[in-house]
């Protein structure tokens, strides 16, 4: 320990989080109200310490003397008290719900009215003068006081941390042990009629000839349990689960319960389970790899990280059902009935045949769902963050709101699918088709959710005929892609990548194309009316007959662009690049070129009544005449070659 404190210090209310407090003296220290959470204070001196309405969560005091300290009310959950001198400490209403406090030292502590739930009591001393409720007290015993035969009928046990106790032959009828943690404890030939252990640990727990007629053990964990000629006769066991657990011939289980006990302990392939009833079955690990689950009701059952390869769902209610990290690569899920916010995360959908199911609201982030077949499906508001959906089969399906964010959706099919609120940032869209598909902001609420394509890759992808008013594509690389005769009015196309892009035709009304990159892009017909191209790089881009009335061109490149028919009234134009831009019966009516660079540009034909010529550049400028030059504002301030005529 460090030399003494002359003057204790106060940390009260301060955020010490996760600080380091290792073997440091800090008798008399008041820490009343700090927030300790997950702090350390190995071998440190706290005696006389105050931790009053303290957050300690997940601290750990393993060999520190806290010795008369006052810890009233604080919060200690999962806190870690090894071997840790509590000698007279108040603990008073603290909250010590599955606190570690084992080998500790609790003589003449006050414990009155603390949580103990799920703490562990495990070879700690107590004495008489340890304040504990009679509920714990008897928690400590039967934990410590190793005694076979124990009469603990009726006893309320719920949430108590019995692990390794010995309770051989006990007498547990009608306990309640709800939530008890009884892992790799004895309970052979124990008496567990009508006791309610729902939700219960016994892991590991040795139940040889135990007797659990009319149990409730819902949900309980029996994982590696010895349940060799035990009675379950009319036990509840909907969601227990048995992987790696003994039975016996011996045993008594109902019809039901051991096909669900072998489903997840004996490999068998292609089993028959057409129309059975597995409504909340915990099939965790089961081995269904080809198996038979036509219409087979699976309401509510556990399925995480079960293999079922090649399994057929076809009209299977699934419902409320778990798939978690399930293996479902070409399973036939037709017609299956799935349930608002069905949990499929990274699970194996490879393959899968998801034709007109209903996954809305589903969890699918991190799914592999590659080459899946999932026409005109319902997947409203589903979570496929990550999910892998290359070459996956989406045509006409319902995808409102979305979220693909991350996901691989390379040559993946969408037409004709509505992705109105879509969200793809950063996802890859590379050669994805999303022909006459509709890609629009939607309304809910009052709110506008707009469909996000920010930063995603679109490469090569098929967006001919779609719909994507208002969306967002900022940063988005649309190299290659096909855009004929898409919507994009009003959509936002920022520092976007539309190089090569084929945008014959396209809508792109009111866009918002700062710094854009149209390199030889095909923009014939295209409507550009008001559209704001500030900077953007339009060089050796076709732009036949395209309509950019009152576009914003400022400082853009058109260098070798071809504008031939374009309609540019009343566009700004301002020191614009149209160096040998061929501008043939261009309509550049009260356009504004002031400073605009027009040198080797063709002007035959072109229409610059009224426009702003100020400072610009026709030095070596082809097919003109001086009536074209003069009908401008500022003509005579232009540059001029003297050879031009």
């Amino acid at each position: 320990m460090s030399g003494e404190n002359s003057q204790p210090s106060s940390y009260k209310g301060q955020d010490l989080a996760g600080e380091n407090f290792d073997h440091k003296d800090l008798r008399g220290t008041d820490f009343t109200k700090a927030n300790l959470e997950g702090a350390t204070f190995v071998k440190a001196n706290l005696q006389g310490a105050i931790f009053e309405k303290a957050t300690l969560d997940k601290a750990n005091f393993q060999e520190a003397n806290l010795q008369s300290a006052n810890l009233g009310e604080a919060n200690l959950q999962e806190a870690y008290f090894f071997e840790a001198d509590l000698r007279g400490a108040n603990l008073q209403g603290a909250k010590l719900r599955e606190a570690y406090l084992r080998r500790t030292d609790l003589r003449g502590a006050d414990l009155g009215e603390a949580t103990l739930e799920r703490a562990n009591f495990q070879y700690c001393q107590i004495n008489k003068d340890t304040k504990l409720e009679d509920k714990w007290r008897l928690v400590w015993e039967i934990v410590n006081k190793s005694l076979e035969g124990r009469d603990l009928s009726e006893c309320d046990l719920q949430e108590a941390n019995l692990i390794e106790a010995n309770l051989q032959k006990a007498d547990l009828t009608g306990s309640k042990l709800q939530g008890a943690i009884l892992e790799a404890a004895n309970l052979e030939a124990a008496n567990l009629q009508g006791a309610n252990l729902e939700g219960a640990n016994l892991k590991g727990a040795n139940l040889w000839e135990a007797v659990m007629e009319n149990a409730n053990l819902e949900e309980a964990n029996l994982t590696k349990a010895n349940l060799s000629g035990a009675n379950l006769s009319n036990a509840t066991l909907e969601g227990a689960n048995f992987k790696n657990s003994q039975i016996s011939f011996e045993t008594q289980l109902d019809e039901n319960c051991k096909l669900v006990w072998e489903l997840v302990n004996k490999i068998v392939e292609g089993r028959d389970l057409s129309q059975l009833d597995l409504q909340k079955a915990n099939l965790t690990e089961a081995h269904l790899k080809g198996a038979n689950l036509k219409e087979a009701n699976l309401q509510g059952a556990i399925l995480k990280q079960a293999n079922l390869q090649g399994a057929n769902l076809w009209g299977a209610k699934l419902q409320g059902a778990n798939f978690e990290g399930a293996n479902l690569e070409a399973v036939n899920f037709q017609e299956a009935d799935f349930d608002k916010k069905a949990n499929l995360q990274n699970s194996n959908l490879q393959e899968a045949d998801l034709l007109e199911v209903t996954l809305e609201e589903a969890n699918l982030q991190g799914a592999n769902l590659q080459e899946a077949k999932l026409k005109v499906a319902n997947l409203q508001k589903a979570n496929l963050k990550g999910a892998n959906l290359h070459n996956a089969y989406l045509r006409g399906a319902r995808l409102q709101q979305a979220n693909f964010q991350e996901a691989n959706l390379e040559a993946a099919v969408f037409q004709e699918a509505n992705l109105q609120g879509a969200n793809f940032s950063k996802a890859n869209l590379k050669e994805a088709s999303f022909i006459a598909a509709d890609l629009r902001e939607v309304s809910e609420s009052e709110a506008v959710i707009v469909t996000n394509l920010e930063g995603a890759n679109l490469e090569k992808a098929d967006l001919s005929c779609a719909k994507l008013n208002r969306a967002n594509l900022k940063k988005a690389n649309l190299h290659k892609a096909n855009l004929r005769a898409a919507d994009l009015e009003a959509a936002d196309l920022e520092q976007s990548n539309l190089e090569e892009a084929d945008l014959l035709d396209a809508n792109l009304r009111v866009a918002f194309l700062r710094e854009a990159r149209f390199y030889r892009a095909d923009l014939h017909r295209a409507n550009l009316q008001v559209a704001y191209l500030y900077k953007a790089n339009l060089q050796s881009a076709k732009l036949v007959r395209a309509n950019l009335q009152k576009a914003d061109l400022q400082k853009a490149n058109l260098k070798l662009a071809n504008l031939t028919s374009a309609n540019l009234q009343f566009a700004d134009l301002y020191r614009v690049n149209l160096e040998a831009a061929i501008l043939e019966e261009t309509n550049l009516q009260q356009a504004n070129l002031e400073g605009a660079n027009l040198s080797r540009a063709n002007l035959k034909g072109t229409n610059f009544k009224d426009a702003d010529l100020d400072i610009a550049d026709l030095t070596q400028i082809k097919n003109f005449t001086e009536e074209q030059i003069q009908e401008a504002r500022n003509w005579e301030k232009v540059r001029r070659d003297i050879n031009e005529q």
